[in-house]
């Protein structure tokens, strides 16, 4: 069959009869419904996480102004009563003046006109929360493994609670029902009953032969069926979910949803490409319908299965992270001090910090201590925790390099990006975390250094987390790079299946 006497005219009338074929096809309605239903549910899935993420930040800023409320409220109070600061004795005891009233003021750690009490989770710490993107529901993502939001106070941060490890991709392609899951693991099964047979259910049938006496060429056939089973998926899926998403997830389009959104169907439509461009040169070799489909098999199990495991173990196995056990006794035994390095630590502490004043009173002595132990079991947990990021980062660099030995991979990684519950987000926002912690102790350092008394204003002051999102450049490298890998994949399995269709046997 001369695959050049294929015209517009054939093609039409291909795709017209393909078209009828395929929706009297019971195979093809089990296909619509199966993909309809899972993404109706994951749909349903990512939506009910996201709107406990966003309960769950909502709920934290609320208490967080309510409990600034109640602290200017007791300033007042304490203003209006005249408490005098309370102070502890040699054996460190309080010990209280009592008002007129009865009342006593409040112990060291709970006043609130102590810089040491407002910095610490007593009192004023503050919340840093990550936010919910608008397209969250898209993937679960790592969300609920890694914390998204952090109390920040005067103290050394509990950066151990952050979950760091590497996970295995396959574990994060086929951990979660969501939308990212039904498209990187159930949507390529579903591609498989309406695209094995495309050429040999012909030839098996012997129609194929038939069909070579007429005016038209092989590939203007297979382009014929894959316009319309190809098409009908794509449409459905990507119509589907978009819907979705507005609907069940009350996400709102918009000038930056739209652009999310677009990005979204562009992962659908490649994907579409890849695993019908494949299906397509498994038709091309002219194996019969079974062997296709065995072949079909073998390679969603290694591109969604075996490869990302691989990737883990790889990783693990070049760039090694010391265990959390391990980092958890090595942080331990830094911040364990003698007697003697705590007796001297006040000392030192006050020459490095000239700006402390004389302390008069057993309370100022104890936050001042407390501050000195505090810079350092940092000073000593901070080779080791570099240690453990850099181990890391090098495991993390050599993952973005192996992704793109899967489509799998780089469908999550692009999907996660989209929905904000990506690692890279997650530790974009531990970084920023650290660099928050720094700021509210170098506010607060000066005024338990200075004994000042706080007031109102002194709280408004304190500095406030906001999560700074990646630069839009950034952003769209982590998306669309993984787009435009996995388009490159599936029209090289396109041009491979022009060039076998030439060599294609009609007769059996």
């Amino acid at each position: 069959m001369n695959a050049a006497s294929g015209t517009p005219h054939a093609l039409r009338l291909i795709v017209r009869h393909e078209w009828r074929l395929l929706t009297r096809s019971r195979t093809f309605w089990v296909c619509v419904l199966s993909i309809a239903g899972l993404i109706g549910f994951a749909t349903r899935n990512g939506a009910v996480w996201a709107d406990h993420h966003r309960a769950t930040i909502g709920s934290i800023q609320q208490h967080d102004d309510e409990k600034y409320r109640r602290i200017k409220a007791d300033l007042a109070d304490l203003v209006r009563r005249g408490d005098p600061h309370p102070a502890l004795n040699a054996a460190g005891m309080v010990w209280y003046i009592l008002q007129a009233d009865g009342t006593a003021p409040p112990a060291p750690h709970i006043d609130p006109r102590r810089a040491e009490a407002a910095a610490s989770e007593w009192v004023g710490a503050r919340y840093a929360v990550l936010p919910s993107p608008p397209l969250a529901p898209l993937a679960i993502g790592q969300s609920d493994l890694h914390p998204y939001y952090s109390r920040v106070t005067i103290r050394t941060r509990p950066i151990l609670v952050n979950s760091d490890e590497l996970e295995n991709p396959a574990n994060l392609v086929n951990g979660r029902f969501d939308l990212a899951f039904v498209l990187t693991f159930c949507w390529p099964l579903l591609v498989m009953p309406l695209a094995y047979d495309m050429l040999a259910d012909e030839r098996d049938n012997g129609t194929l032969t038939l069909l070579a006496s007429q005016p038209m060429g092989l590939r203007t056939l297979l382009a014929g069926k894959l316009l319309v089973r190809a098409g009908a998926m794509v449409i459905l899926t990507a119509a589907a979910s978009v819907v979705t998403l507005i609907g069940l997830a009350g996400v709102l389009p918009g000038s930056a949803m739209a652009v999310g959104l677009a990005a979204w169907v562009a992962l659908i439509v490649v994907n579409g490409l890849l695993w019908f461009g494949m299906a397509a040169w498994v038709n091309s070799a002219g194996w019969r319908s079974g062997l296709n489909a065995i072949v079909l098999t073998v390679a969603w199990l290694g591109w969604v299965v075996v490869v990302p495991s691989a990737v883990g173990l790889t990783a693990r196995a070049f760039a090694p992270v010391p265990s959390r056990v391990q980092l958890i006794n090595e942080v331990r035994a830094a911040g364990n001090l003698g007697p003697q390095e705590l007796t001297s630590l006040l000392t030192t502490y006050k020459e490095a910090n000239p700006d402390v004043v004389p302390i008069t009173d057993s309370a100022d002595n104890v936050a001042i201590r407390g501050l000195a132990l505090q810079d350092e079991v940092d000073r000593r947990i901070g080779p080791v925790l570099a240690r453990y990021r850099a181990s890391l980062t090098r495991q993390q660099r050599l993952v973005d390099y192996l992704r793109f030995a899967s489509p799998a991979i780089l469908t999550y990684d692009a999907t996660t990006e989209l929905a904000g519950t990506s690692t890279t987000r997650y530790r974009r926002f531990a970084e920023q975390l650290d660099d928050y912690h720094r700021a509210w102790r170098a506010y607060f350092y000066p005024l338990v250094h200075q004994r000042v008394t706080l007031a109102a204003a002194h709280y408004d002051r304190a500095p406030r987390f906001s999560f700074r999102e990646a630069p839009s450049a950034a952003f769209a490298m982590r998306v669309w790079l993984p787009v435009a890998a996995i388009g490159s994949l599936g029209l090289l399995t396109l041009f491979l299946t022009v060039r076998a269709l030439s060599r294609y046997p009609v007769l059996r």
